[in-house]
């Protein structure tokens, strides 16, 4: 599972603390000793704001374990920040190739910024105007700083861009109960209204009544996007469709990440003599021309059988009773004395059809 932005910082925090001490240390041979030392975290200021100061793009420099200095390459650790002016922003952190990120939305008071991702967790940065700098701490055992990569004056004066509310993100994830949600994440301007549209039932819609861009995570139960309707492959790729009607009235579609599902494959079964091949089931009719078929409606999900009110069955186009437990009977008349093809067909909502092929041959078996 997708960690949370914040949390995935916290996580990659504590396992450098656990780790620490078995690190190589690798600072550069060129860095002062000054720069060894254990720097103290400034103190937070109500005043002035430090708002125009972090605009702008930033990345790690080093990290600080136990009051040692270290160099991020050294233990495969990287972070970015972007903080924008519009109050959102974007943050990547992570170890070696598990590398998380998101938006976040962002508040500042004198050299305190306070970041909230998607899901309501909280982190604390602290500027150091001397420095330059942005510090992170967690549990007050490990440190990571981060500096300006851009003009804090240029990106003041050249806003960065929202995000943009033109396109969502998506993931697939399960809840506490093991149970598969889709979340989607939307950016939503200020008046505007998002749908997120439902072939079955009544569509999600939100509307961001602030002033400001908001972000909105939704997370809806796989199962609301379901055709509800045979299906032809047991893997679906499925795209939800999401609208936003901005302030001035106007709609427009916004783009969504497509995912894919896999659905259960209905099965037969059967249980009368015969020789089974690919799709094919062979079968020598009595003396008097027909072959009693015996069978059963199985499901690939858990292979139980299908429930029988749900399961269409179709025997040339003819639709065949289905007992309980999913099991069926059939007598396929031979016509004349060349082999007759019986074609079974069973549907149901949300599994793959399966079509079998019974072909019924003379013979001499009796009944």
């Amino acid at each position: 599972m997708k960690k949370t932005m914040i949390l995935a910082l916290t996580l990659m925090l504590a396992l450098l603390c656990t780790v620490g001490c078995s690190l190589i240390r690798r600072v550069a041979a060129t860095e002062p000793d000054s720069a060894q030392e254990t720097q103290e975290t400034p103190a937070p200021t109500e005043a002035p704001s430090c708002l125009d100061a972090i605009l702008g793009d930033w990345k790690i420099v080093y990290v600080e374990i136990g009051g040692t200095i270290r160099d991020p390459e050294s233990v495969g650790m990287q972070s970015e920040f972007s903080f924008y002016p519009n109050g959102a922003g974007k943050l990547e952190a992570g170890v070696g190739e598990d590398v998380h990120g998101g938006i976040f939305v962002y508040t500042v008071s004198g050299n305190t910024i306070t970041i909230v991702d998607e899901e309501n967790d909280e982190q604390t940065v602290i500027y150091d105007p001397d420095a330059d700098t942005l510090r992170m701490e967690h549990d007050d055992a490990a440190v990571v700083f981060v500096r300006k990569t851009g003009d804090a004056s240029e990106a003041a004066s050249e806003p960065a861009e929202e995000p943009d509310w033109k396109s969502v993100q998506l993931e697939k994830t399960v809840d506490d109960t093991g149970h598969e949600m889709i979340v989607i994440t939307a950016a939503i301007p200020a008046g505007a209204t998002i749908r997120i549209l439902f072939s079955h039932q009544d569509d999600y819609s939100y509307i961001n009544m602030e002033n400001v861009q908001k972000l909105r995570k939704v997370k809806i139960p796989v199962e609301v996007f379901f055709p509800n309707e045979p299906l032809t492959d047991n893997v679906l790729e499925i795209r939800p469709s999401v609208t936003m009607t901005l302030a001035d009235g106007t709609e427009h579609a916004v783009e969504c990440p497509s995912f894919t599902h896999e659905f259960p494959m209905l099965l037969l079964a059967f249980d009368s003599e015969g020789e089974a091949s690919e799709g094919v089931y062979n079968v020598s009719a009595d003396r008097d021309g027909v072959y009693r078929l015996i069978g059963m409606l199985l499901s690939s999900e858990d292979e139980t059988p299908a429930i029988d009110r749900d399961v269409t069955l179709t025997v040339n186009g003819t639709k065949a009773v289905v007992y309980e437990h999913g099991i069926f009977f059939a007598n396929l008349k031979l016509v004349g004395n060349a082999p007759t093809t019986y074609t079974l067909v069973a549907e149901k909502d949300n599994y793959m059809t399966v079509t079998v092929d019974v072909i019924v041959s003379p013979g001499t078996a009796d009944a």
